[in-house]
């Protein structure tokens, strides 16, 4: 599942990774053998769980709620980032994707 999911978000990590860092050169790789994070973690509202974040200063519900752990790289380890998005669906039932937030700890912190 992990995988699956890997692959239907590449272009939005991408994305996230090229806007946060203002520039292309910079790739990511994952680490499925840390044992202090999983590298996709997904949450589901549910009946009394619902998935609320405050996104663009509002409160918006989500059914669907991704985290990506990545460890970005440009000449040598820029930290680990966690990219979390809300998917919803539109009247179509299509996926809306949504970049909720984007956080960085500096390889320094995670000594």
């Amino acid at each position: 599942m992990d995988q699956l999911l890997l692959d239907l978000f590449a272009q939005e990590i991408r994305s996230a990774v090229t806007n946060y860092y203002k520039e292309d050169s910079v790739h990511f790789r994952f680490n499925w053998w840390d044992k202090d994070y999983d590298v996709v973690e997904v949450d589901q509202s549910e009946k009394g769980h619902i998935l609320e974040f405050t996104h663009d200063g509002k409160k918006q519900q989500f059914p669907y709620i991704i985290k990506f752990t990545i460890q970005p790289q440009k000449d040598k380890s820029l930290g680990t980032d966690t990219i979390t998005f809300g998917v919803q669906q539109d009247a179509e039932l299509k996926p809306n994707i949504k970049m909720l937030s984007y956080g960085n700890q500096d390889p320094k912190d995670n000594q």
